[in-house]
Parts: C-alpha cells; sequence; structure tokens
C-alpha cells in the first residue's frame, strides 16, 4: 500500500502534534519526537527534506513515540540503540509489506531503484528494510493473501496446495 506523507500525517495527527522545522542546521537530526512540560507529545521533522525522506523520518518518529522512553540520543548507550532499532524495525514494517514487494514482483520490477519508486521510499530505505527482513523473518514468511515468501539472497513467493 503506497500512502502519502499526507495521509500519514492524517492519521498520525489524531495523537500527536507534527511541526515541520529547521530542524537539521540547529540540532544536527532530521526527526525527533520530544514531550513537552505538560507531557503532549510533538514530533518535529526537517522541513528541507524530500517529501520520500520526510515520510520515513515521520513513521519512524512515531514509532519512537510508540516504543521509545528517555533520551536515546547516545547510539554508542546498548539500550538507546536498541530502541533505535526497533523503531527503525517497526517503520520498515509500515512501509514495505510482503504484500508490497509480491505487487512489486508481479508488476515485473525487480531492481531496488524501480521497487523504491513504486512504493515511495528512498531506495537506501528498501535496502536497509529487506536486509533487516533477511536477517529476521522467519522462513518462510506467511502473507496475507494466502501465499508466502522465502526471503535469503533473493525474495522468493509462492503458493502452497
Amino acid at each position: 500500500m503506497n500512502v502519502t506523507l499526507e495521509q500519514l500525517i492524517d492519521r498520525f495527527k489524531k495523537v500527536v502534534t507534527i511541526l515541520e522545522v529547521d530542524l537539521y542546521d540547529r540540532f544536527g537530526v532530521y526527526g525527533v519526537y520530544k514531550k513537552d512540560k505538560d507531557g503532549l507529545p510533538f514530533i518535529f521533522i526537517e522541513k528541507n527534506q524530500p517529501e520520500i525522506d520526510k515520510k520515513v523520518i515521520l513513521v519512524e518518529e512515531f514509532k519512537h513515540m510508540m516504543t521509545s522512553y528517555g533520551v536515546i540520543l547516545n547510539q554508542n548507550n546498548h539500550d538507546s540503540a536498541k530502541q533505535e532499532n526497533e523503531a527503525r524495525a517497526l517503520s520498515y514494517k509500515e512501509l514495505i509489506t510482503m504484500e508490497d514487494l509480491y505487487d512489486c514482483y508481479h508488476k515485473g520490477l525487480r531492481s531496488e531503484f524501480e521497487i523504491a519508486e513504486e512504493l515511495d521510499v528512498p531506495q537506501k530505505f528498501l535496502h536497509n528494510a529487506i536486509e533487516y527482513f533477511k536477517e529476521n523473518s522467519g522462513d518462510p514468511i506467511k502473507m496475507k493473501n494466502g501465499g508466502y515468501a522465502t526471503i535469503n539472497e533473493t525474495i522468493k513467493f509462492y503458493k502452497v496446495g
């Protein structure tokens, strides 16, 4: 399912305030989840990013809101790195499903460039998501359409019976 930045904002703004600001020049980051002094949640995203990048940043920061605690900026800290990886993994699963990859396969799309373009995600994000799925998915992966997928050096789709 190809979701737009505006659709994500509409969905997430029910529970969090989302602001696009000059974030990178001031703080060296593209996205931040933060609660104000009253405990109200905010997601700040770098306004000078392409929309395709904002989408990924927004989803990851939303996943931080749902799963992270404390300040996790120091990625040398084991717990902080673990929280970062968890939010990133949830972002992969949100923006790229096996069903999406299956649809791309049936459209004849084979390269990461073609698939990333079809799914409207950055190519590097797609690559990292596939690597994550390779390392963390049990074989075979049951898909919602009744089929299965296996991931090793390639992704294979098949139906049983």
